[in-house]
């Protein structure tokens, strides 16, 4: 994955930093467009300084989802995340209220997995706090775990 980047400069005792969601970071989810997928984020609550680690900036991470075949902000669906660290579970084609349809036939010789995959989109943004810190470079770590899974069944 690829770095949540606050636009500089950021200065000491500058207060609240915002990556917003029109500037999220996106990755893409390529799966089985009939296929649930669970997806469970943990970040860390902070950045630490490279070279001092007593020196640190709190983060509050923030991330969504889109799952109508392409990447568009409008269709978002928040993930809730407490203290950075969430997990939700979607299909990677939405429904529209509808129950999943009958499985799929087994695949054969001629089948073709182009035919049946599909894009799901994870947004990634959030704020820093920025107190009395040194000047330097600060990182932290964001994990992603990705499960695929059948539809749920129906309730009857």
């Amino acid at each position: 994955m690829g770095d949540l980047e606050f636009e500089g400069p950021i200065k000491r005792n500058g207060g609240i930093y915002e990556i917003e969601l029109s500037d999220a970071y996106i990755l893409e989810i390529l799966g089985v467009k009939y296929l649930d997928v669970g997806v469970l984020i943990e970040g860390e609550g902070e950045l630490v300084h490279e070279s001092d680690p007593e020196q640190t900036i709190p983060l509050t991470l923030k991330s969504a989802y889109a799952n109508r075949g392409q990447e568009n902000i409008s269709d978002v669906q928040l993930i809730t995340l407490s203290n950075n660290i969430g997990d939700v579970r979607f299909p990677i084609l939405a429904r529209d209220q509808a129950p999943p349809g009958p499985p799929p036939r087994p695949p054969t010789g001629e089948f073709n997995q182009s035919e049946v995959n599909e894009s799901a989109f994870l947004y990634f943004y959030g704020e820093i706090d920025v107190g009395d810190v040194d000047a330097g470079f600060y990182s932290g770590t964001i994990t992603i775990n990705v499960r695929y899974d059948a539809p749920p069944e129906p309730n009857n």
